[in-house]
Parts: C-alpha cells; sequence; structure tokens
C-alpha cells in the first residue's frame, strides 16, 4: 500500500525541560519554532535525554523513560517541568532499555552493557537517596530481553545464553508483591521476539530464522499448553494486543489476527523510504509507528499513522532523528529520539504530537 504523505511538517522545535520558553533547532540547520505549541504538524520536545535507551512509558500524570544523564527518569505531561530522576543506572550501558509502569512502581531493565543486568522494581515516589544509591536489587539477575505487566505480575524472557537471542530461553513470571518466580515455559527455536498479556493469556512469536518460519502462540498466564495464534514471516517484534486482536510486524508488514486464532491479516505494508519499523503503540482505532530513514542522513525518521482495519498509512512526523519506542494517550502521541551519532546521542530526546482527529470508519 502507497503511503499518504501530509504536507511538508516543519522543524519540530525542542522546548528544554527547565525552561519552556527556550527553543533550540532539533537539527543542524532546522529553523527555530515557536515552542509549546503542539499541533499535527509541530511536534515539540519536552525534555533533551542525551543517551536516550528508546523505552518510554506513560501513567496518567507522566513520561518515564531510560537515559546515560538522568538514568530511570520521568517528566510531567503537563510539559516544561523539571526531569525528576528516580534511580541512577551507574555505569553508561551499551544498549536497549525495557520499561512497564503500575500505579505504584516502575519496572525496568537494560539489555546489555556495562550497569548491572536485571528486572529493577522502582517506587514512582522514592525516598531521597545518595546519588549513588541502586534502590531495589534485581528482581531477577540473569539476562533477560523484554518485558510485559498486567495487574498483579511482571513477565520476561531470561535468555539461555547471555545477550543470544538465537539460543533460546525461558518465560518468567513473577508476583509483583514478591514470591517464587514461575517458568511458564521454555523457547528453543533459533530466534524469537517479544511477549504481551492480556487477562488469560501471555503472547509469543518464535521464528525458525532458518526455515523462515515461525508462529505466534498463547499460553496460559498460569502455565499450560501453547496454542497456535497465526503464522509468521520472518523475524517478528512489537507485539501489542486489543480486546480482539494481536497486532506485530514481521517481514508483511505491520499484520493483525484474531486472539482466537485464524488467517493473518496485513493491516499496512512497511511505508516507502521506511528502513525499519522501531516501535508501534495503539489506541481505540489507530496503530502508531516510527520508522527510521535512509541515507546519510541522521533525521530522516518519520512517525505514522494508520486505521487497524487496514489502509495507507498517514505520515504524520518527519525529519526525526533515529526516532525509537512510542507511545499513545487520549490527546497526545510520544516517542523517543536517540539522538544522532555525530553528537554522541546529546541530542537526544522525548516528543510530543497532539494526536489527530481519529481516521474515520
Amino acid at each position: 500500500m502507497e503511503p499518504t504523505p501530509k504536507p511538508a511538517a516543519e522543524s519540530p522545535a525542542i522546548v528544554d525541560a527547565e525552561d519552556a520558553r527556550a527553543v533550540v533547532p532539533v537539527a543542524d540547520g532546522g529553523a527555530i519554532a515557536d515552542g509549546g505549541v503542539d499541533s499535527p504538524s509541530q511536534p515539540t520536545v519536552f525534555v533533551r535525554t542525551p543517551g536516550n535507551l528508546g523505552a518510554i512509558a506513560l501513567d496518567d500524570d507522566w513520561v518515564y523513560w531510560i537515559d546515560t544523564t538522568h538514568g530511570l527518569a520521568r517528566t510531567s505531561k503537563r510539559g516544561g517541568g523539571a526531569v525528576s530522576s528516580l534511580q541512577s543506572i551507574g555505569a553508561e550501558p551499551a544498549c536497549c532499555g525495557m520499561l512497564a509502569v503500575d500505579q505504584a512502581n516502575v519496572y525496568w531493565a537494560i539489555a546489555s552493557g556495562a550497569s548491572a543486568s536485571g528486572l529493577r522494581r522502582t517506587s514512582k515516589a522514592p525516598p531521597p537517596l545518595p546519588a549513588d544509591n541502586t534502590a531495589d536489587a534485581p528482581v531477577d539477575p540473569a539476562s533477560l530481553a523484554c518485558l510485559a505487566a498486567d495487574a498483579d505480575a511482571i513477565y520476561w524472557l531470561r535468555l539461555k545464553h547471555g545477550d543470544d537471542w538465537g539460543r533460546g530461553g525461558s518465560i518468567v513470571r513473577a508476583p509483583k508483591t514478591g514470591g517464587a518466580q514461575k517458568i511458564l515455559g521454555q523457547i528453543d527455536t533459533p530466534s524469537f521476539g517479544c511477549i504481551a498479556v492480556d487477562a488469560s493469556n501471555l503472547y509469543l512469536t518464535a521464528v525458525h530464522e532458518p526455515r523462515n518460519d515461525g508462529a505466534l502462540r498463547a499460553v496460559p498466564k498460569t502455565g499450560g499448553r501453547e496454542k497456535t495464534i497465526a503464522r509468521l514471516v520472518g523475524p517478528a517484534g512489537s507485539l501489542l494486543l486489543d480486546d480482539e486482536h494481536v497486532y506485530w510486524l514481521d517481514a508483511g508488514g505491520i499484520v493483525r489476527a484474531r486472539k482466537t486464532g485464524g488467517a493473518r491479516s496485513i493491516v499496512t505494508d512497511r511505508p516507502k523510504g521506511c528502513t525499519s519499523v522501531a516501535g508501534m503503540a495503539l489506541d481505540d482505532t489507530d496503530v502508531y509507528f516510527s520508522c527510521g530513514g535512509h541515507g546519510p542522513r541522521e533525521d530522516g525518521g518519520t512517525i505514522w499513522r494508520v486505521a487497524k482495519r487496514g489502509g495507507a498509512p498517514e505520515l504524520l512526523a518527519e525529519q526525526q532523528i533515529h526516532p525509537d519506542d512510542i507511545a499513545v494517550d487520549h490527546d497526545f502521541i510520544y516517542w523517543s529520539s536517540l539522538g544522532s551519532r555525530r553528537k554522541a546521542q546529546a541530542d537526544g530526546g522525548i516528543l510530543r504530537l497532539a494526536k489527530p482527529a481519529a481516521t474515520p470508519d
């Protein structure tokens, strides 16, 4: 499907976290725009996050992320407020962050690097701590990849061999209140993707890359027999759920299938010039996704939206510097910018865009 681009957007402005009036261009040569004004063509950056590790999460009042300057951090959705550092991350990590939030805690991990590994739990309202205090101990010190949470428990994939996704691992569940971890299943396929949970099941993408096949599977959260929901085409990731469907990304594009099983349905092909889809998010009617660019420029990233039922994707923002994870609430779209390599990620940030009107039925 060919994308339906909107008119070219102006260069987004950066609103400094300490002064909502201060604006600077996002990239060299970009125009300086009036900060603090959100519109479909004018995303703003809430805060600079040097060394952004990609993952973001939302609750009713706050935006959360991990970066090498603030550590585990948050800022108010109202915008223009100071950054609160909830916990230091210690030595500078080499890779990616994972986040989940509930009413009381943030559950987080860093996928690899020199920092302490493992899944950690940090209170949203921690007592004052020295800057070098590591707060809560890891829930699981083993290598982990991908994270999900429900009202009662936290779920993750524990890799069998270091950070080698290609050698399988375990699906683990631990109560949020503490207690014994439970292994829900073993993954022995040469590669596997991510997990998501609903009221009854945990969903997993598992791919046999040498054979270029794989399956989306469901397993009861309490443990039990796996069920195949749909087939996969190539490696898969960005697994999301709504009440009736599972959404994911594979070589076929953005895809969905009913939770009860059945044929896969292509929501949209990857837009032209989108070399990779870094993040996906859902609301009641649409799928939102971030795309990496192509060529020598580092600001070729884009943000898109497509109706859940399928169709041509709509371009919402362009000229983004390595956009990564994406999240939505009722009013806004948020995404992380990893920052440019030539500036050692010092220009990374969390951006926000007022959500356009919902796509018509």
